[in-house]
């Protein structure tokens, strides 16, 4: 509002305070930059598409999820693999979110190096 205008409403003189800048809230602020390739991962392991934009805002949503998961596009692929050979099934993303730490890579699916003493077990 103009002071002008403020004039003509109150009948009085009075000075506009410009709005305080509001401060962001302390937290995690995921950046497009980073959700693209898991929003990307989202849509071509599950046959989504974009249409209308409630479905961007829900799969944006779960790109961002994944990302606090620590998730990569070839880690969704391969959970919801091993997802499907659990429970056969619908898999949703939603369901693969909610379920993401149940199917991490356990220690024997790693390859993991372990040192053993020289000589033994044939070496």
């Amino acid at each position: 509002m103009t002071k002008r205008k403020v004039d003509t409403l109150y009948g009085k003189d009075e000075v506009l305070v410009p709005p305080k800048k509001r401060k962001r809230k302390p937290g995690v602020y995921v950046t497009a930059e980073q959700k693209r390739p898991l929003m990307e991962a989202v849509c071509d392991q599950f046959g989504l598409r974009i249409i209308t934009s409630a479905d961007a805002s829900r799969i944006w949503g779960l790109a961002r999820g994944y990302f606090l998961k620590g998730a990569t596009p070839r880690a969704i692929q391969d959970r919801r693999f091993l997802y499907l050979s659990k429970w056969p099934g619908p898999c949703t993303p939603e369901a693969l979110l909610r379920h993401w730490d149940t199917f991490a890579p356990s220690k024997s699916m790693t390859s993991a190096r372990v040192d053993v003493p020289e000589g033994k077990y044939g070496n």
